[in-house]
């Protein structure tokens, strides 16, 4: 997320609205892929980590993490 839009709130908000998504659609298991930096972000709301990875993207080289939720139905 850009700078200017952090600690406002917004991602929390987009997050509540995925869970709520996917709580509707059937599914109990959120998964993303994060970048090691916003990786603190989805841990405080229940994420967990389950493999860093070393991805390469037009040439360069990037680390990531994968992480799942388990949602309450």
């Amino acid at each position: 997320m850009h700078h200017e839009y952090q600690n406002k709130g917004i991602g929390k908000i987009l997050l509540d609205k995925l869970e709520n998504e996917v709580i509707q659609s059937g599914a109990s298991v959120i998964f993303v892929t994060s970048s090691l930096t916003a990786s603190s972000f989805f841990e405080k709301y229940g994420f967990q980590k389950y493999k860093i990875q070393t991805v390469v993207r037009k040439g360069v080289t990037l680390r990531n993490v994968k992480m799942k939720k388990q949602l309450m139905l």
